[in-house]
């Protein structure tokens, strides 16, 4: 079972309403115009969550929480899965306390769909790829804590938009990326076949880097894995 994909809020829109949306808030002056590229993936993406206290200290990496608490400012860019959400649905957090209110509804979750942590629980990174001219990366590049980074004005709707992109992209390698490995786990994932449940999901835009003139940032996804 993949997870439901191009959704904001609980309504499911179309790719190329979303893209539409997206680019009214740049003609608005509300977004820097990252544009999707690519999504990576590869053998070295997977890492085993061993058990209940493991997944809370990944949590807490995830959400931003205790030590690895960082600048607001920049954290307010990140799309979070709403855990006990009916039906999928992601958000933008602007305090620490909702951070935190995530962070319980997620262990909630991970109770209540009760992972055995024996082998069937799996944190996928997919690297997401933007390009960005650069005269863009100029206006908004700026030093954060002595290093090197870049602030985006990002709206709502086009962060939102960002994040639809590159739901879109893992659906497109699950169906059509060549797998050449023979391990079973792994092809199961990068299929999104035999998924139980998606126990948390998150687009991290508060940790960006350049790559070969583009920007990347990563999507991470909890599976459970029959």
């Amino acid at each position: 079972m993949a997870p439901n994909l191009l959704q904001k809020g609980t309504k499911m829109e179309s790719l190329r309403d979303v893209r539409r949306k997206m680019e009214r808030e740049i003609e608005k002056g509300r977004a820097t115009p990252l544009k999707f590229e690519k999504m990576e993936l590869s053998e070295n993406s997977y890492k085993m969550i061993t058990g209940a206290d493991h997944y809370k200290k990944v949590l807490n990496w995830l959400i931003r929480l205790n030590e690895y608490r960082t600048g607001e400012a920049t954290v307010a860019n990140n799309v979070y899965m709403k855990p006990m959400a009916k039906a999928p649905e992601f958000t933008r957090t602007k305090s620490i306390l909702e951070r935190m209110n995530i962070s319980v509804d997620a262990l909630r979750r991970a109770k209540k769909k009760n992972p055995s942590f024996d082998g069937d629980c799996v944190l996928e990174e997919a690297v997401c790829c933007f390009s960005l001219s650069q005269e863009e990366k100029d206006k908004c590049r700026y030093t954060y804590n002595d290093k090197e980074t870049y602030g985006f004005i990002m709206s709502n709707p086009y962060i939102m938009g960002l994040y639809c992109e590159c739901e879109s992209a893992r659906v497109d390698i699950a169906v059509n990326m060549e797998i050449k490995d023979d391990d079973p786990l792994y092809r199961k994932i990068m299929r999104l076949a035999d998924i139980n449940e998606v126990l948390f999901q998150c687009l991290l835009l508060d940790d960006i880097w350049e790559n070969d003139g583009m920007i990347c940032a990563k999507l991470y996804t909890v599976y459970v894995v029959a």
